[in-house]
């Protein structure tokens, strides 16, 4: 113990100071690195999930013919955003693609309109147009039949008959939110 108490004091080698700087530039440099590391990957996941979204997305339109579109105009042609009313026009459209399209428009469970097959109905831009007066007051039925095949034509028992006489035949049929029409 007594020889304890005489040792000199300890000193550090030489040098000692650089080594301890050059090992923590060292150690700066690998978090620098690591960081640099993490959003360089996590930019890269993001850019490939941004990419493998938009191509998800992308093929899951591809073939299917676009929307179908109604549009209620007034009687003075200014179109309308509220509820129809008697005198108003009604204007579906709908994107022609391979196959046979038909649009109906059934007031009740009548027929009001179809295209093709009146002269309500224009083609232009790959797209039916069928342009139906709101005669009546009551519920408007807005239909789409597509199929590869030739479609039946409508019967005369209206829109539960014509439907699933369509379906019988292989058809698709897309509907459109119903239309109200006040007096």
């Amino acid at each position: 113990m007594a020889r304890l108490r005489v040792a000199p004091p300890a000193q550090p080698r030489d040098g000692w100071e650089q080594r301890l700087a050059a090992r923590y530039a060292s150690a700066q440099a690998t978090r620098a690195r690591r960081r640099w590391g993490f959003a360089v990957g996590g930019l890269a996941l993001a850019a490939a999930a941004a990419a493998l979204l938009l191509v998800w997305r992308h093929d899951d339109r591809v073939g299917a013919p676009p929307p179908m579109t109604v549009a209620i105009r007034a009687t003075d042609g200014v179109a309308r955003r509220g509820a129809a009313a008697v005198g108003d026009t009604l204007a579906v459209t709908a994107g022609i693609r391979a196959g046979q399209l038909e649009l109906r428009v059934y007031a009740g469970a009548v027929l009001a309109g179809r295209c093709p097959g009146s002269a309500a109905c224009t083609t232009q831009a790959g797209a039916l147009t069928l342009t139906t007066p709101l005669v009546t007051a009551g519920r408007y039925t807005i239909v789409a039949v597509r199929s590869a095949q030739a479609i039946p034509p409508p019967l005369p028992g209206g829109l539960d008959a014509d439907l699933l006489q369509a379906r019988s035949a292989g058809a698709t049929i897309e509907q459109a939110p119903p239309v109200d029409v006040s007096p």
